[in-house]
């Protein structure tokens, strides 16, 4: 009974440890409210709030429209007419200021933004791209070989046809209060042409691969001017023709005192590239002179969308990529939580021999990476990256007391928004500069873009450069930056899942073209990968059995020994083990061994990355399945269960989201039955426990397991299916005392006699080292034989009195 109590009371603890402790740790420590964060270094000096006066805030957009050199915007500053580096619409955008009736007459006429397009018109093009005479940036970037998906998981469609990526939307988008409630919400599409100030400021988030400049190369800010202010669009050099396979939109900036620069970028895009071309062109204005060192800055995308958010465990992340001169590739990631806590990631500098190779932000299945083209002489440009908060918080959880005071706020930071920060070296303008970089934006997985096929082909080529040139290869097939993924590197493991990973690919790739649902194709690659393992874990499962039927003989002895030592539990537990030794009963192997399990490790870790990063799994259904890369979703029970399925409750370990999901239950179960039928019936309550145990820790897993990819728990149904049918079909095996038992034929059973009897004989040692190996292996059993007669002699309580009479009569001495 006490034994049954402590299990009882060990899986209580666990379950306290496991789904309490953050409550425990709120109510003894309540957390002070979250306050919105903003990153002290490597971010564009923020304005401050400009005059409300409609004369001052349309002066302040005639500076910006007509891209007026920086010092005639100082000049305004100081007299006062408008706040330094400012940009109205920014303002707007975070509810400052109202729109002012003279400005709202006037904006419609005189535009801020003007929207222009690369990638469309006749003929299809992988990238749509909107661009923004507004800091001469990126608004938005639609990826039209992939359907978009939403909060829910779940495909977005517009008039019945499936809805393009929009991986960088550059629209602000409402956030519902409950998951469900975002399809209510109306996203404004974007067009090309003119945008007055506060229409802009209405529809558009910030834009993105802005460009800003350090006002002396030494300092820790840059200046937000170059990000703020009217790029010229210089309309002969560019190419804007529908009809061209490849678009160009030139922008030009002047720089005035102390700099006075003519600043070029140029962007550029192929039909079928999954790629912007970027190029920075900066010297010195005609007869003017400046400082010898200039540095800037270029941040990358924001915005990239969370797609189904209930369930994924892989938010906003920042890769940082590194290669040496010797080509050896590696990566740093920060997740969005992290970046938000400590207000700002932390400064990834190149070394002598290291280079940074890029700066991305990656979600689950999609990235927008900052490349540096391998197409110059000078690769090693950039100085430093930094992964920053792009708002000033995450989206809004909740508030304290229902109060709207911002100090009330509470977030859910790991949905924060966040970009990285490309710094370059220090560089003398009055030698004509010029830095490229590619604008990648596609499957994290860059290799898949090999697979597809027909009118989504991609040429070989280009992809190898992805990969081997630019190194993105390494936004997913790199070691962990952690103690635990060094030490996987070390001993190759990493090196082992990453091949399984890519084979896998590579097979369900071949698989897709012959079989057009990836659901079967996981069931076909279950059975081949069971089937190569067949002779092992048929062998294993039979010597499974012989335990089991030799447990079940020595059941008996075990009661005798329960009864003997009831009263002492470590004495049984020797005795046990001594009995198991006479037998060559080992228990552990009644559970199949960790040989085939070990084996399997690496195909199961490689199915469960591949079904983590393969753009081919999201949004393939299967059956009742509207999404393989996400839960099976059979039944919508509502966002409205206490800690379950509120919205609220998202992040937390009890949250199970708004749907029901068959599939992992199936799947817990089945490998309970299996787990039932492995392990024998046994009287030993220390076997009783820890089946029981076990029995608690299936069901904690099955909480843990409720959310993975239905894809994944296809692949355990049907694994522990083959092992549940393997073991069937296994012949009763037969122990060494059943064929005697059996055999009738006593002249038989004496010649079985004398040879085992002369089986029992030992052999003469092979050699010096085996006879020493059997000298040390008796005397070490002579050993523990020797220690378990004095324990036994100690336990003995008449030679415990004997021994306390001892103590006393030495005592009295």
């Amino acid at each position: 009974m006490s034994k049954t109590r402590n299990t009882i009371l060990m899986i209580g603890l666990m379950l306290l440890v496991m789904f309490g402790w953050q409550l425990l740790m709120n109510q003894i420590w309540p957390p002070k409210p979250a306050q919105p964060k903003q990153p002290t270094e490597d971010v564009a000096l923020e304005p401050e709030q400009p005059d409300g006066n409609a004369l001052a805030l349309f002066a302040r957009a005639m500076v910006i429209r007509e891209v007026k050199p920086y010092q005639e915007s100082a000049a305004m500053v100081a007299g006062g007419m408008v706040a330094p580096t400012s940009s109205v619409a920014h303002y707007v955008r975070l509810g400052r200021i109202e729109q002012p009736a003279a400005i709202a007459k006037v904006g419609p006429k005189i535009p801020d933004h003007e929207l222009i397009f690369l990638g469309h018109g006749d003929g299809p093009s992988y990238l749509r791209v909107l661009l923004n005479t507004q800091g001469g940036s990126v608004q938005q970037i639609i990826v039209t070989q992939f359907p978009e998906s939403d909060r829910e998981g779940l495909e977005v469609m517009e008039n019945g046809i499936p809805k393009p990526l929009h991986l960088v939307p550059g629209v602000r988008i409402p956030r519902a209060e409950s998951i469900r409630g975002q399809r209510t919400i109306k996203i404004p599409e974007l067009k090309a042409g003119a945008y007055s100030l506060f229409d802009a400021a209405e529809k558009m988030s910030d834009p993105s691969f802005l460009m800003f400049h350090y006002e002396k190369a030494g300092d820790e800010r840059p200046i937000a001017t170059l990000g703020e202010m009217r790029w010229d669009l210089n309309k002969n050099e560019s190419v804007l023709d529908g009809v061209a396979d490849e678009q160009k939109a030139v922008f030009q900036a002047r720089l005035g005192e102390p700099h006075n620069l003519l600043i070029t970028k140029t962007f550029n895009l192929k039909r079928k590239e999954y790629h912007v071309g970027l190029k920075v062109d900066i010297k010195r204005l005609d007869g003017k002179k400046g400082p010898n060192e200039f540095r800037y800055q270029l941040t990358g995308a924001n915005g990239l969308p969370i797609e189904g958010e209930w369930y994924t465990s892989t938010y906003r992340q920042a890769i940082i990529g590194f290669a040496d001169d010797k080509g050896t590739a590696s990566r740093y990631i920060e997740d969005a939580r992290d970046i938000r806590n400590t207000e700002g990631g932390d400064r990834q500098v190149r070394t002598n021999k290291v280079a940074i190779r890029y700066a991305a932000i990656a979600v689950q299945y999609f990235a927008s990476a900052i490349a540096v083209d391998d197409e110059q002489e000078n690769r090693k440009f950039l100085e430093y990256v930094r992964a920053t908060p792009v708002n000033a918080h995450p989206p809004l959880k909740a508030k304290i007391g229902g109060k709207d005071d911002p100090k009330n706020w509470q977030y859910w930071d790991f949905l924060d928004d966040i970009t990285v920060r490309a710094i370059t070296e220090t560089f003398d303008p009055d030698r004509d500069v010029s830095h490229k970089y590619l604008l990648y934006h596609g499957p994290v997985k860059v290799r898949l873009l090999h697979q597809l096929r027909n009118e989504k082909a991609v040429d070989g080529q280009l992809v190898d450069r992805y990969l081997e040139k630019l190194r993105l290869d390494t936004l997913t097939d790199a070691p962990l930056n952690n103690a635990l993924g060094r030490f996987a590197n070390a001993i190759y493991w990493t090196d082992l899942v990453i091949t399984t990973t890519n084979l896998i690919h590579t097979l369900l790739g071949v698989l897709s073209q012959v079989i057009p649902n990836l659901g079967i194709c996981i069931l076909i690659i279950t059975v081949m990968v069971r089937g190569m393992l067949f002779p092992l874990s048929r062998r294993q499962a039979a010597n499974a059995q012989i335990m089991q039927a030799k447990m079940a003989k020595l059941q008996p002895e075990l009661k005798k020994l329960q009864e003997k030592y009831k009263d002492d539990f470590q004495l049984m537990n020797q005795a046990r083990l001594k009995l198991y030794k006479e037998q060559n009963v080992n228990p552990f192997a009644a559970l199949g061994g960790c040989l085939p399990l070990l084996l399997q490790m690496p195909i199961f870790m490689g199915l469960y990355y591949a079904l983590q990063e393969s753009v081919f799994f999201r949004l393939e259904p299967f059956l009742w399945v509207p999404n393989l890369a996400a839960p099976d979703m059979l039944a919508f029970w509502s966002e409205s269960i206490p800690f379950l399925s509120q919205p609220n409750d998202l992040g937390s370990t009890l949250y199970l989201g708004p749907y029901f999901n068959i599939l992992p239950v199936a799947a817990v179960c089945l490998m309970q039955y299996q787990q039932k039928k492995m392990m024998p019936k046994s009287d030993d309550p220390q076997v009783q426990a820890q089946q029981r145990m076990m029995k608690f820790m299936m069901i904690i897993m099955g909480v843990f397991f409720y959310k993975v990819a239905a894809g994944l728990c296809l692949y355990f149904i049907a694994s522990t299916l083959w092992g549940l049918t393997e073991r069937k079909l296994l012949p009763k095996p037969k122990t060494p005392g059943d064929s005697d038992s059996n055999n009738s034929d006593p002249a038989t059973a004496d010649v079985a006699a004398a040879k085992k009897s002369q089986k029992e004989v030992p052999a003469a040692p092979p050699g010096w080292f085996g006879r020493a190996k059997i000298h040390w292996k008796a005397k070490w059993k002579e050993v523990l034989e020797q220690a378990q007669k004095q324990q036994e002699h100690r336990r003995d309580p008449a030679q415990q009195q004997a021994d306390q009479a001892k103590k006393k009569k030495k005592k009295r001495k």
